[in-house]
């Protein structure tokens, strides 16, 4: 620790910059919409199955997108203005939420619907969440770059624990389906931003990708995570957390159910706890700064 010291002062504070302001209250209000709907998502399922098997199903078939999508969504974003790609998994991302709110005020929805409007979400998500972080470097000089992603962060743990306490309000105090179309509507400011006010700084130029030059490009990925040891040690630990600790949330309906004889809120309201050790690492990251 003797190498870091506390700066309150944010010298180099992205906040400053204005088209971040409108991209990190935008990236905030849609990921916060986004946790309301994981959690009503997964207490729904449960509610329709009752069954540790199918909440495994539901699991997988949904994160199934971004375990295969992530290696393509590099490509794409590589191909198309940034901005406006965006934009447009914004616009598509507000449909799912939206169709499975209708389904589920109707009392129509089935198990197979609710994971099939899941894995498209996937999909998105797949596109959406690296697609952010490159966005990042577009609207923040490199100065600001790291403690910009250090705001995304907190942003988006932030929301991970206020979505399910909204969650939980909301299937206390009003009806399951409603979580789905908060979060159908917490994408619209986001799109708005992107659409009309957020202006790219500088854009990386596109360029067409000849054949061969995709199987190459990852060949180049293969032989970099091969010279550097430590990027590779950090990537199968993030997998290892994700396979194995991330998803634990699938079994918390089992045990608040099960175990402790709850309900929808209290998954909620537990689901919300998960965040909190990762706000507090993002908030270090935000004030800490090293002695060069």
């Amino acid at each position: 620790m003797k190498n870091f010291k506390l700066s309150l002062s944010l010298e180099d504070n992205p906040l400053k910059i204005k088209d971040f302001r409108f991209f990190i209250i935008g990236h905030f209000v849609s990921f916060t919409g986004s946790w309301i709907q994981n959690t009503a998502q997964i207490w729904l399922v449960y509610e329709l199955t009752w069954s540790a098997l199918y909440l495994g199903i539901f699991n997988f078939l949904s994160s199934f997108p971004t375990i295969i999508f992530t290696f393509i969504s590099g490509i794409l974003i590589d191909l198309f203005n940034r901005r406006k790609l965006l934009s447009l998994v914004a616009f598509f991302s507000i449909f799912p939420p939206l169709i499975l709110g209708i389904l589920t005020q109707f009392k129509l929805v089935t198990f197979w619907q609710v994971t099939f409007l899941a894995f498209l979400s996937g999909c998105l998500s797949a596109l959406d969440v690296p697609l952010r972080q490159v966005f990042i470097s577009e609207i923040v000089p490199m100065k600001f770059l790291t403690k910009a992603l250090s705001f995304q962060a907190l942003s988006f743990n932030t929301a991970r624990i206020l979505g399910p306490f909204f969650a939980g309000l909301i299937i206390s105090y009003g009806s399951l389906y409603q979580c789905f179309y908060m979060n159908a509507l917490s994408f619209i400011p986001f799109f708005i931003f992107l659409t009309f006010f957020i202006k790219t700084t500088k854009q990386k130029e596109i360029k067409k990708i000849e054949k061969g030059e995709i199987k190459k490009s990852y060949k180049e990925v293969y032989e970099f995570l091969k010279r550097e040891k430590k990027i590779l040690n950090v990537i199968i630990s993030t997998a290892n957390f994700t396979i194995f600790g991330a998803t634990a949330i699938i079994l918390l309906p089992i045990i608040v159910h099960k175990i402790h004889g709850k309900g929808g809120k209290e998954f909620a309201f537990l689901s919300s706890i998960l965040g909190l050790g990762a706000i507090f690492g993002a908030t270090l990251v935000i004030f800490w700064k090293t002695n060069q």
